[in-house]
C-alpha cells in the first residue's frame, strides 16, 4: 500500500527503471531476456485511475519498445479490473507488432501465467510456490549494486544529462531524479 500523494507516476517509473538497470546486470537476463509480471491485484479504481492514463502508459511502452537495450520476452497483466482492457486499447496501436504480441493478460486465470511462467518461479499470490512476496532480498541487491546507478549518472547526449540517481534522500531511500526537459 502507498500514498498517491508521495509515490507518484514519476517515482514508480524510477523505481522500475532502478530496479530493471540492476537487474538486466545478471548474466541469465543478458542472455535470455525477462519478463515482466504487472500484479493489479488489489489496486483501487483511483490508484489504476492515476497510474494507467494513456499518456503515462504510451510513454511507459514506447521507452520500452523505442530505447530499452534490453529483451523483454513478455509482459503480463495479473488480475487486472476489467476496464483495463479499455485503457490498454487506447495505447495498442502506438505499440510495435513485436511487443503487442508479448503482451499478456491473465485476469484471474493464474493457470493462463504458468503456461509461460513456471509456479516455481512465482510467488504463492500469482499461483506459485515461492511463499508470501518479499523484495526485502531484491532490495538488498539494489542497494549493494548503487555503482550501477552512479555510473549512469555520467552519461549525458547531446546536452542533456542521465536522470540522477540520489542515494542521500531524507527518507534515506533510493530516489531517481528526472529533470524536467525529459518529463515531457
Amino acid at each position: 500500500q502507498f500514498d498517491l500523494e508521495t509515490f507518484g507516476p514519476e517515482k514508480l517509473i524510477a523505481a522500475v527503471i532502478t530496479s530493471a538497470e540492476v537487474g538486466i546486470e545478471t548474466e541469465g537476463s543478458q542472455v535470455c531476456g525477462s519478463q515482466i509480471v504487472v500484479d493489479m491485484q488489489g489496486m483501487s479504481f483511483s490508484k489504476m485511475k492515476y497510474y494507467s492514463s494513456p499518456v503515462l502508459l504510451s510513454r511507459i511502452f514506447r521507452g520500452l519498445q523505442d530505447c530499452w537495450p534490453y529483451r523483454i520476452t513478455a509482459i503480463h497483466g495479473c488480475y487486472e479490473p476489467s476496464y483495463y482492457t479499455f485503457v490498454y486499447n487506447i495505447v495498442k496501436p502506438m505499440l510495435s507488432k513485436k511487443l503487442k504480441e508479448r503482451v499478456h493478460f491473465h485476469g484471474e486465470n493464474m493457470e493462463s501465467l504458468h503456461k509461460f511462467i513456471p509456479p516455481a518461479a512465482l510467488p504463492k499470490s500469482l499461483g506459485g510456490t515461492l511463499g508470501d512476496k518479499d523484495f526485502s532480498d531484491y532490495r538488498a541487491v539494489i542497494h549493494a549494486n548503487e555503482h550501477i546507478m552512479e555510473n549512469i549518472n555520467k552519461y549525458e547526449f547531446q546536452g542533456v544529462k542521465s536522470p540522477r540517481y540520489d542515494s542521500s534522500t531524507a527518507t534515506g531511500e533510493h530516489a531517481l531524479v528526472i529533470p524536467k526537459e525529459l518529463q515531457t
